[in-house]
């Protein structure tokens, strides 16, 4: 279930290291909820936010004798930058591998998902500028779309039988 593992997914962007140079934050979904409606691109400056976004539920196939597994997909947007200055890319290129490290890292995100990954597409990770919620100012973000192959043989059965 979604609300066993989507918090260990913030966890594994905390854990990024940046080398003295600012955190991740990543606010929980469930636990301690504090899941922002807006950022302030002030905060930028020191440290990096990543907005983790859940997207469609397959189901799979699912009976008596199938395996019971869901697939999620997602994405998690990195707001990396208080604008859109140029000068703020040579500091936003080692990200990707920050990004690839760090799920690498934790394919079951501390054992609550059979498998999490970065989706295999061309725009996997892609860059964005002028990233803007609202009246905020437009800044740098990365897009990083994942899945999850989760078990949920034991968790969905009253589900599985509703």
């Amino acid at each position: 279930m979604i609300e066993k593992w989507i918090d260990k997914l913030a966890d594994t962007w905390m854990g990024i290291d940046l080398g003295g140079f600012g955190q991740v934050y990543s606010p929980y979904m469930v636990g301690n909820a504090g899941y922002p409606s807006s950022i302030d691109p002030s905060d930028l400056a020191n440290q990096v936010i990543a907005l983790n976004i859940p997207g469609p539920l397959n189901p799979g196939d699912y009976g008596i004798s199938a395996p019971k597994r869901a697939f999620y997909t997602g994405m998690t947007q990195f707001h990396l930058a208080p604008n859109g200055d140029m000068a703020h890319l040579q500091r936003i290129l080692p990200w990707y591998g920050r990004i690839m490290s760090a799920a690498v890292a934790n394919p079951t995100l501390d054992g609550t998902v059979e498998l999490f990954w970065i989706a295999n597409r061309e725009d996997a990770i892609t860059f964005a500028n002028n990233i803007s919620f609202g009246n905020e100012t437009p800044h740098w973000a990365m897009s990083v779309r994942w899945n999850v192959k989760e078990n949920y043989d034991s968790d969905y059965r009253g589900w599985l039988s509703s």
